[in-house]
């Protein structure tokens, strides 16, 4: 009897290893462990477009990520469950189950779980640039900061992927800011050749659907 406990309980871990192998293989899977934000990412041809399918969600009271602008990518997604609150162009709204949101390039904007069940929402990043990448990154950056990411990682992240940014300062002075952050940060040694906690060699960019590699990698 005892057997066969154990050869079921075996059989249990080797299906959930499977599982997990299977989401690892289709998507990139993020979680911060602060927030407790989760996306699952892929990339998909829509024409001759390669674009970030992303599927996520923010449990009850919730954030998402602060204010942020993607440069060369459009947003669209649509609530599956819960309440998503946005705030884009400085318009403040509530998006509900079946509901479309828009986040066009170029305009800064931010969103979190407005309500008081799990937010689960589904979505195109259009193209999909260096989204994943970028995206892979800060979490592994915020994870490995509790919370509190470190500046020195952050700066060399932002200065990487211009086409996200998450100020809205002139290009000209961010990217002073940056390059004065990462240059302090190679002098403190905060970047060791093994890499660091969303360093490019740590990062990668989403599986295609398809199973074959990112146009962009």
């Amino acid at each position: 009897m005892l057997s066969s406990i154990a050869r079921r309980r075996r059989g249990g871990e080797e299906d959930g290893a499977r599982r997990r192998a299977q989401t690892m293989t289709t998507h990139l899977s993020l979680y911060n462990e602060t927030s407790g934000e989760w996306l699952r990412l892929r990339r998909l041809h829509v024409g001759q477009t390669e674009v970030l399918e992303i599927e996520g969600g923010v449990p009850p009271g919730g954030d998402g990520p602060p204010m942020h602008v993607h440069v060369d990518q459009d947003e669209e997604g649509v609530v599956t469950s819960g309440q998503l609150g946005t705030t884009l162009g400085g318009v403040t709204r509530t998006f509900g189950p079946g509901e479309r949101a828009a986040f066009p390039r170029g305009v800064p904007h931010r969103w979190w779980n407005a309500g008081h069940e799990p937010l689960v929402f589904k979505g195109l990043a259009t193209p999909a640039g260096d989204l994943d990448r970028f995206l892979h990154g800060m979490f592994a950056i915020v994870n490995a900061g509790g919370g509190r990411p470190s500046l020195f990682h952050l700066a060399h992240l932002l200065q990487r992927h211009p086409m996200q940014r998450i100020t809205t300062a002139p290009v000209w002075l961010e990217r002073a800011i940056l390059a004065t952050v990462v240059a302090v940060g190679r002098v403190w040694r905060a970047y060791p050749a093994d890499g660091w906690p969303g360093s490019p060699n740590r990062t990668e960019s989403a599986p295609l659907a398809d199973g074959t590699l990112p146009l962009s990698a």
